[in-house]
């Protein structure tokens, strides 16, 4: 299966969506969990500015990026067994303070209708970010390069790292892979 990782600025990551979007069939549905002994709840959204207060919301839940499939009622928990091949999966990107958290995006299923989206956003994301300079930070001090990350110039200013609520979360960094 296809996947990407980024450091986008959520602004940055719902207006490419919206570019996405206008060009080609896009239904978001937010993955919600209401509280304790609840199953996950679906919601359609729209894309837009309502779709990024959502998501910031809804901070354990993922945006699934659907071709038209929606689920039958906010409960269907056979949805993403049903709809697989139409979906593309979002986690993470969301910013708490001067905390960026990683983003990832994947294609669902193997075979996948979903691809061409897929490779649309990928696009999308390369036009504005740059790959090849990321690393993560160590406790012991050591960087580990992670070459195929993307990161926009305006999410290198934040303290990027793979959990936004979680204080021990590991940590990246960025230098310019032209100035090595």
């Amino acid at each position: 299966m296809s996947s990407l990782h980024f450091f986008l600025l959520p602004g940055e990551l719902f207006s490419l969506l919206a570019e996405v979007a206008a060009k080609r069939p896009l239904v978001p549905l937010l993955e919600r969990y209401p509280g304790e002994g609840r199953v996950r709840q679906w919601h359609v959204a729209e894309v837009g500015e309502e779709l990024e207060r959502l998501y910031a919301a809804a901070a354990s839940g993922a945006l699934y990026l659907s071709l038209g499939a929606t689920p039958r009622h906010p409960e269907d928990l056979r949805f993403t067994d049903d709809a697989e091949s139409q979906l593309l999966e979002l986690t993470g990107g969301r910013q708490r303070g001067e905390r960026l958290e990683q983003g990832t995006l994947r294609v669902f299923a193997k075979k996948s209708a979903a691809r061409p989206l897929f490779t649309a956003i990928r696009r999308k994301i390369g036009a504005v970010a740059g790959r090849g300079g990321c690393f993560a930070r160590l406790a012991d001090g050591r960087e580990v390069p992670y070459p195929d990350v993307y990161c926009s110039p305006a999410a290198r200013q934040l303290t990027l790292c793979l959990a936004s609520n979680a204080p021990g979360s590991v940590l990246f960094g960025w230098r310019d892979p032209d100035s090595a």
